[in-house]
């Protein structure tokens, strides 16, 4: 056993990242510097005692709207309450949310099951060969819900 272990390198930082951090960093320091030229040329061209002025005015705003906000803080006593209203729904909706117009037409015809039955025997017969599984796969990574999908369909058909 070490006393001491070796600190591992961490993966998964690319230097594509580090250069766009670096680009953003010397932008960032690049409008710094421009600002501060700027005011260094509008401040330079006050005398020291309107400087002086202006710093004190600036330090005296400051501490005016910071001890204007805690007292307006501390000394507003209002109380919110929060209420509980009951939810409106729709004249449609059952008290269970289905829609019951849902529950009269329903949407999986005999033909769509057919559709939808001969799809699924195509995905079987897919996954029995070598070169149509690669084709299953394809489809399954390119389409992920699509699984699911067709089973929820055939539940729905079924439950009606």
């Amino acid at each position: 056993m070490r006393l001491w272990k070796r600190k591992h390198k961490k993966e998964g930082n690319p230097e594509w990242q580090e250069n766009i951090a670096y680009r953003i960093l010397n932008g960032y320091r690049a409008i710094q510097t421009r600002w501060v030229k700027i005011m260094e040329r509008t401040v330079g061209k006050l005398s020291l005692k309107a400087q002086k002025t202006g710093c004190i005015v600036l330090m005296l705003g400051g501490s005016v709207y910071c001890t204007a906000t805690i007292y307006s803080g501390i000394k507003n006593k209002q109380t919110y309450q929060i209420k509980v209203d009951a939810i409106n729904r729709g004249k449609h909706l059952g008290k269970t949310g289905e829609d019951s117009m849902m529950q009269k037409y329903h949407p999986l015809t005999y033909k769509d099951y057919q559709h939808l039955q001969h799809f699924m025997t195509y995905l079987d017969s897919l996954q029995k060969s070598e070169t149509g599984r690669l084709l299953y796969d394809s489809i399954a990574r390119t389409h992920p819900g699509l699984l699911d999908s067709i089973s929820i369909l055939r539940k729905i058909y079924f439950d009606k």
